[in-house]
């Protein structure tokens, strides 16, 4: 951008907003969860991590990704609340979505 000869420019890094999830996850039969549990955090967390500043997440981008993993039967969200009025995790211009660490992406098996 442009500004006038004096004029004072504050540039700040984005705040970071963390980002929890919690996802309920069915099998196919004979998978054991120990061989898809990381697959199934390191995908949510890496669509969370990529996700822009100020762009908000779709949760049914996540809800997707995750059910093309190998083993994966069905997926729903437990938390945040996945309804067809809130179906994104809204994120302000300023705050960069990140997940902090592997607990912040819950997985319970059904």
């Amino acid at each position: 951008g442009v500004k006038a000869a004096g004029t004072y420019l504050d540039i700040l890094p984005p705040l970071p907003k963390r980002i929890k999830i919690s996802l309920g996850i069915r099998l196919r039969t004979g998978v054991p969860f120990s061989t898809v549990l990381n697959n199934i955090r390191s995908t949510a967390a890496g669509i969370i991590n990529a996700t822009k500043i100020g762009q908000s997440i779709s949760l049914s981008e996540i809800v997707r990704a995750v059910s093309q993993i190998d083993g994966v039967y069905a997926v729903s969200v437990i938390f945040p609340t996945y309804t067809s009025a809130s179906d994104v995790i809204v994120v302000n211009p300023n705050e960069k979505p990140i997940v902090i660490s592997e607990n912040d992406v819950s997985v319970t098996f059904l």
